[in-house]
């Protein structure tokens, strides 16, 4: 990723990447590509899934249950949030790293009031108020104390919008069931048109599986990815804090590298091979 170049020619701590992650939408394909081929493979057609009663009952049931159980406020939230699925939104590591050295460095040098000229050109939030607090002379353990009272405040949100979706994922199979007994229903007042009861029970089933591929096809999904990348920001807020903290102590460079280096995932970072194990001959010590 390249990044904003200052005015002396030195790199700006805008870190943050944008891309758009196709392995969900590969995803999304796969699995309605597979409920499309079973479907075939078995003699059907797409036309036998397409029933808007079934549809009506099972999206319409669950979003009005949902807004039963979840604030409204939450729940529009949590379908801001569901953009994480198509674009991946994240903070590098290593780019991380790289910056908290550069920062400790320079504070090494000229000390925390020279920080105010790179705040502004931060694009993190929270690193960007927890280096005004460092400009402002505050002690690391004040700083540290108010990023991770953040972090846990934003994590509960977080994980909010992915229950949201999670509750979604609950409702729907049981909707499903209501729709087929809704039909079964209607079935049995024909048993005198035996013609009509098994393309009748057949209708019936259709609104089992719109809940059931509702909710294991893209609901519980959708909250997996959405706890996912939860667990990924505060991971990279974590890394943050303890760079920032690292900083108010002014902490050697290789010695700070070394404290954030387990933040830095295997594939980023080749891991150190181990030193061989050094044999000791007993015959030439004695």
């Amino acid at each position: 990723m390249k990044l904003k170049r200052s005015a002396k020619g030195e790199s700006d701590p805008a870190f943050k990447v944008v891309r758009l992650e196709s392995s969900v939408l590969f995803g999304f394909l796969l699995a309605f590509g597979g409920l499309y081929a079973a479907l075939v493979l078995k003699g059907g057609q797409i036309g036998d899934l397409i029933q808007f009663p079934a549809a009506l009952l099972v999206i319409g049931g669950t979003a009005g249950a949902v807004l039963v159980t979840m604030p409204l406020q939450v729940i529009v939230e949590a379908l801001r949030k569901a953009r994480a699925l198509f674009v991946e939104d994240r903070i590098d590591a290593i780019e991380s790293v790289e910056l908290i050295t550069r920062l400790v460095k320079q504070v090494r040098r000229h000390g925390v009031t020279s920080l105010e000229q790179d705040i502004e050109s931060i694009q993190i939030p929270l690193l960007k108020r927890a280096l005004r607090l460092v400009a402002d002379g505050l002690a690391a353990p004040v700083v540290s104390d108010y990023m991770r009272l953040e972090i846990r405040i934003t994590r509960k949100h977080l994980e909010r919008h992915a229950r949201v979706f999670e509750a979604a994922g609950g409702y729907s199979p049981t909707l499903g069931i209501i729709g087929a007994v809704l039909g079964l229903i209607q079935v049995m007042k024909h048993l005198d048109q035996i013609s009509l009861v098994g393309h009748g029970i057949a209708e019936a089933f259709v609104s089992t599986v719109y809940g059931l591929a509702l909710a294991n096809l893209v609901l519980l999904p959708i909250a997996g990815r959405l706890r996912a990348s939860a667990a990924q920001w505060v991971e990279a807020q974590e890394l943050l804090t303890d760079g920032v903290t690292s900083l108010i102590e002014r902490m050697h460079p290789f010695i700070l590298e070394t404290r954030l280096g387990p933040y830095l995932s295997q594939q980023q970072i080749p891991p150190t091979p181990p030193a061989p194990p050094i044999e000791i001959d007993t015959n030439a010590v004695a």
